[in-house]
């Protein structure tokens, strides 16, 4: 599933092959979705009618959505590129067939599910290729991290102060206005496993909280949010990490993408990034490689601009500016550093006494069924750890999208019947044969709708790096120390403990051990181009500009998203990126005429 490891030039052969096959995908799902189909992407030829952009934002997830409408108005012209394609409800995968279609490799690159796989990782990434980035994918959670997290020496120090005199908080604030983060305890009470959650957590000493999620709950149905758009409340489906069909996720299509939209902002798709570099005659020429529907496929173009901002998320953005330094940009040796899987564990509470209905029902959900995909946590950030921060993590209870649901509940079974019968009783081994032997969807007296998935989310060293890889242009993670992190023994420890209190056998990351290759998966990756004071500890400031290691900044060139944030942060970390995309962008306005915008 993961990116194809060959040379670019073999990887390029196959683009036009994967570009046809994507178009052909998007019509897979034929299930109708009563929410907006209004388009947000501008015809492609449009982006060649503006010789010199006054701003151009690589990349539309919540660092680009923000920083376009922020920018965009009448008089400025600002566009976005984002190198996946536009997704509405009603396209997502629901099935296993629909999995090859919406995952991205070489051969699809506007697939929906970029899962990094890179023999060469030590962790693999997730993230989202689409209009609206990894919020079409995500858990739509939104959680400041605790106070005690900026209080830590990698952030810059204006950043310390802020967080330290209340002035970040403005810009939290600023971000909730617009995602509408919120939680429905009155639905969220009904579920199975927020209900096993909550008692395991209490029998464990810890607090047992609801997450605030970025999901519609008051607009009925074919209501008009504030942005003009059409959104359906949630019916509790568990697919929302699959892509929400419904139209009730607060993704960044229905909120900061069509208030860019409005305000003048022009948004084009299938544009792949390689790298920018300095003009001549001022700004910047960013090169992209143009994936369009059918066989239309342009390579290398150049599209010109005063000010460039990168979003393209931790990944992307790091290997965008490694390209780009590889070319001559000249840029901080800490590029590529600080790379972050924001502490995040995942594992399994396996086949347990009692069903937890973990498993996405896909669009004919009724309320009151699954609840969201991750709903409510255990809080282990207790005083005791206060000066341990990789023991402080929140435990999250999770659940299975339904397209992904038979592929692992047969693969479980299978684990199960050859390492795990002896500890099942009857009617244990009994579920698990129903998983083997069902033949469509999965069986909800299976054993995989009796189990728990969890995912922590806290702390770890950061040390991780990106490294351009030798002969190709794409970005791998070096990372030998990881598996011995305390935070990864620590969170295991704590799964173990509540997989045993629901009679459950319990199961790492199947990743790190039952069918992997050692190694983690970061749903929420971070770093890779950190802020700092300086360009010896950061490759952009407190602002997001990026600097020059021959003194002062790249004038006109900035990075928010994901990439910029400089450690773990103990909780996911959405709001904060938004935040933090929000104050630059802030910057950037305040200083539009020496930026000649």
């Amino acid at each position: 599933m993961g990116e194809d490891d060959k040379p670019a030039c073999n990887r390029r052969k196959f683009l036009v092959l994967g570009a046809a096959a994507a178009a052909a995908a998007s019509t897979s799902n034929a299930h109708a979705a009563s929410a907006s189909s209004r388009t947000l992407a501008d015809p492609t030829e449009a982006l060649a009618q503006t010789s010199t952009w006054d701003v151009l934002i690589i990349g539309s997830g919540y660092g680009g959505s923000i920083l376009a409408a922020r920018l965009a108005s009448s008089n400025r012209k600002v566009c976005i590129l984002e190198r996946g394609r536009e997704w509405k409800p009603g396209d997502f995968p629901t099935t296993l067939t629909d999995m090859p279609a919406a995952t991205r490799s070489s051969l699809n690159p506007l697939g929906l599910i970029d899962w990094n796989a890179d023999r060469r990782n030590n962790v693999d990434t997730v993230v989202g290729c689409g209009l609206g980035g990894t919020s079409l994918l995500n858990a739509a959670i939104s959680m400041r991290p605790e106070p005690l997290v900026f209080n830590q020496p990698e952030w810059p120090s204006a950043i310390r102060a802020e967080a330290k005199n209340g002035k970040l908080e403005q810009y939290y604030a600023r971000a909730e206005a617009i995602l509408a983060p919120n939680n429905s305890p009155e639905k969220l009470e009904r579920s199975k496993k927020v209900a096993l959650h909550r008692a395991n957590s209490t029998r464990r000493g810890v607090k047992h909280s609801f997450l605030n999620l970025n999901v519609n709950h008051k607009i009925a149905n074919g209501g008009i949010n504030t942005f003009g758009v059409t959104q359906n409340p949630c019916v509790s489906c568990g697919d929302c990490c699959a892509g929400c069909n419904n139209g009730s996720k607060n993704a960044l299509t229905v909120n900061y993408l069509p208030l860019a939209k409005s305000r003048g902002a022009h948004i084009f798709v299938g544009m792949e990034v390689l790298r920018v570099e300095k003009a001549a005659g001022g700004g910047f020429n960013v090169h992209v490689d143009q994936h369009g529907g059918g066989l239309s496929r342009f390579l290398d173009r150049v599209v010109h601009a005063k000010v460039v901002i990168l979003a393209a998320g931790s990944v992307g953005s790091t290997e965008i500016m490694l390209r780009s330094q590889k070319e001559g940009l000249k840029c901080s040796k800490a590029l590529g550093s600080r790379f972050s899987l924001n502490g995040d564990v995942l594992g399994f509470g396996y086949n347990g006494r009692s069903r937890t209905d973990s498993v996405g029902r896909g669009k004919g959900a009724t309320a009151g069924g699954v609840g969201q995909n991750l709903v409510s946590f255990g809080d282990y950030r207790l005083p005791s750890n206060e000066n341990n921060l990789q023991a402080r993590f929140l435990l999250i209870d999770g659940g299975v999208p339904s397209a992904l649901a038979p592929s692992m509940a047969r693969a479980f079974a299978i684990y199960g019947e050859a390492k795990l019968r002896s500890s099942f009783d009857d009617a244990q081994r009994a579920r698990m044969k129903r998983d083997l032997v069902a033949t469509s969807g999965v069986d909800l007296e299976g054993a995989l709708n009796y189990s728990m998935v969890y995912l922590a989310c806290g702390h770890d060293s950061a040390s991780g790096k990106f490294v351009l890889g030798e002969g190709d242009d794409h970005v791998h993670i070096s990372w030998p120390s990881l598996m011995g992190e305390p935070f990864i023994r620590l969170i295991n420890f704590e799964m173990q403990q509540h997989a045993k209190l629901s009679g459950a056998a319990f199961i790492a990351n199947p990743r790190a051990t039952a069918f992997g290759g050692n190694r983690e998966i970061a749903t929420h990756p971070l770093g890779g181009c950190p802020m700092g004071d300086s360009s010896s500890s950061g490759v952009v400031d407190h602002l997001g500009r990026v600097f020059n290691p021959d003194g002062g900044v790249h004038k006109g060139l900035f990075i928010a998203d994901g990439s910029i944030v400089p450690r773990s942060l103990g909780a996911t970390p959405l709001l904060t990126i938004s935040a933090l995309s929000e104050r630059i962008a802030e910057g950037i306005t305040s200083d539009a005429r020496a930026l000649g915008i």
